[in-house]
């Protein structure tokens, strides 16, 4: 079937699919999803409609089984497989109950199966779509975020613009900016992005960062900068941003400490190191911390050696917005705050092999997009921005839950641009 377009100014809105549809309406709706339920009092439930779509999807992929997969997915596909049937293998020996790891595996691994979707449904034209919407978005956010802090007294945790006002919705915002500011960084480097675009994207960003007290994305953004230096050619651009973004960062550090001066003197590695590190916990009351998170739970709530290599098991440390879904070792430990953080998450529940396969996942998403750079195969950029976001998953895991959450949909849209052929093609990159 042919693809039509009508073009306004270079943005375009095609005749959709049904998978296409489905697709939008994962990768956009939780963008809205926050304020509807947060401002508007949506219940929660409507997050799963976002379920629902995704095994619509899975279903029409389904269909296209008897077609070969393309050979740059095998390492992909082979890790997933490896980490799969370990879940399962080890679950026997720590087997509660079907329902638990069934929840457990959604939590974690729902964004792998739209990644497969991504990859399948779309094409070229529409990743560079998307990008677009996201800085659309990312100016919509703006306001947003202005109204909540300046008009309705949100801040820190509860400031979240599009994401909400809820506890947490930060994380999402976190993931947003990252985003956004990678894309801005490598587009600006290949001309295809002007300064002053980058320059008002990156001083937004660190505004926002600001008032919602994000101070972890000062060094993501550090990061990021190292990362776009390294995989990217050296030109004078590159110093540029260098210099502009170092300072912009300094900016956005002083209004945080302006807005919040209880962090006067705090902005040091070896504070930030203590802070994270800290056998205190995160809130200071014994709970678990970033840094020390893998110490503590090997020492408090590990009362095997076998856990050490396979935690409790997937799914039976887990945790659901209808309480009465709550697994009993969540009831028992959730003071400890487990939940708060990725790696700490799959380290209780599937050891050492399991969060070594895990964070393996996204090594390996960064060496498949390294190789489809080199082989010429998908966009430059969007291999770049994927390699990118791809080391970020590293510090998302260890700084928050957020690849556990709906945010993890546009994290996993980035890490399929490489895998999507350069150019418009009728043709899936999945299949031959």
């Amino acid at each position: 079937m042919q693809k039509t377009t009508i073009s306004i100014r270079k943005f375009y809105i095609k005749n959709r699919t049904v998978p296409e549809w489905l697709i939008f309406f994962i990768l956009i709706t939780p963008f809205a999803f926050g304020l509807l339920i947060d401002m508007a009092g949506l219940p929660t439930f409507v997050r799963f409609t976002l379920d629902f779509a995704l095994v619509a999807l899975i279903g029409i992929m389904m269909a296209r089984a008897d077609k070969r997969i393309k050979r740059r997915l095998l390492p992909l596909i082979l890790l997933f497989t490896v980490f799969t049937l370990f879940l399962f293998v080890s679950y026997l020996f720590t087997y509660q109950s079907v329902f638990y790891f069934i929840w457990g595996f959604r939590n974690n691994f729902r964004f792998i199966f739209a990644f497969f979707a991504f990859i399948t449904f779309m094409d070229y034209d529409d990743a560079e779509q998307y990008l677009k919407i996201f800085d659309i978005l990312f100016w919509v956010n703006l306001p947003i975020c202005l109204i909540q802090f300046y008009l309705l007294g949100y801040k820190q945790d509860y400031l979240g613009g599009l994401f909400g006002t809820s506890v947490g919705c930060n994380v999402y915002l976190n993931v947003f900016l990252c985003t956004v500011c990678a894309k801005s960084l490598i587009y600006f480097l290949s001309k295809k992005e002007k300064l002053v675009s980058l320059l008002l994207k990156l001083f937004a960003s660190f505004f926002i960062g600001a008032l919602s007290e994000l101070k972890f994305f000062y060094i993501e953004f550090i990061v990021i900068l190292c990362i776009v230096t390294l995989i990217t050619k050296f030109s004078w651009k590159k110093v540029l941003v260098i210099v502009l973004g170092l300072i912009g960062m300094v900016i956005g550090v002083s209004i945080l400490i302006r807005i919040f001066p209880e962090y006067v003197g705090q902005f040091t590695l070896e504070l930030l190191y203590e802070s994270a590190a800290s056998d205190k916990g995160y809130t200071s009351s014994g709970d678990i911390n970033r840094l020390s998170a893998i110490s503590t739970i090997s020492k408090h709530l590990f009362s095997e050696k076998y856990h050490y290599f396979i935690g409790y098991g997937l799914g039976n440390c887990d945790l659901s917005s209808i309480s009465v879904f709550n697994t009993p070792f969540y009831e028992s430990h959730s003071d400890v705050n487990y939940n708060w953080f990725s790696h700490a998450f799959m380290y209780l529940e599937t050891g050492y092999i399991g969060l070594i396969l895990y964070l393996g996942l996204f090594i390996l998403f960064f060496v498949c997009a390294r190789k489809s750079l080199k082989d010429g195969y998908a966009d430059v950029l969007h291999c770049q921005l994927a390699m990118t976001v791809s080391l970020l998953c590293l510090l998302f895991a260890v700084y928050n839950a957020s690849l556990r959450t709906d945010a993890a949909y546009m994290i996993f849209f980035i890490l399929a641009l490489p895998f999507i052929k350069k150019g418009s093609s009728e043709e899936s990159p999945l299949l031959d």
